[in-house]
């Protein structure tokens, strides 16, 4: 999502609410150093298609990342992850974004799991 307050005033109703959303977990991407702010003020609409030469995280923004992608596609099914394409990036794909990572944080921090390894 740009710094673009202007460009989102119609879905957030105070400058605040769009700063704190726009600052959330589920609003951040993970793509190296320098990827992101070379794209500058472009729109996510704009930034969008370059985000498929990242990694998967980030390609799975778009929905060519769940077409003849088997490996992803049967990944996703078997974890039961929320993963969606995100066409555009509102505040509710922001609240599903954040989601998606909890989930993901919950698998990789299985106290179970950690308690299975600490046994052997």
């Amino acid at each position: 999502m740009s710094d673009n307050w202007d460009e989102h005033k119609d879905e957030f109703g105070q400058r605040d609410d769009f700063e704190e959303n726009r600052n959330k977990l589920g609003a951040l991407i993970l793509v190296p150093e320098g990827f992101n702010q070379s794209f500058g003020a472009l729109s996510y609409e704009e930034k969008l298609p370059h985000y498929y030469g990242q990694n998967l995280l980030a390609k799975s923004l778009i929905s060519q990342c769940y077409e003849r992608n088997p490996n992803f596609l049967k990944f996703v099914e078997e974890s039961g992850l929320p993963f969606k394409p995100h066409e555009k990036f509102m505040k509710m794909d922001i609240d599903e974004r954040q989601q998606l990572y909890k989930k993901i944080l919950e698998k990789i921090y299985d106290l179970k799991i950690f308690g299975e390894i600490a046994n052997q």
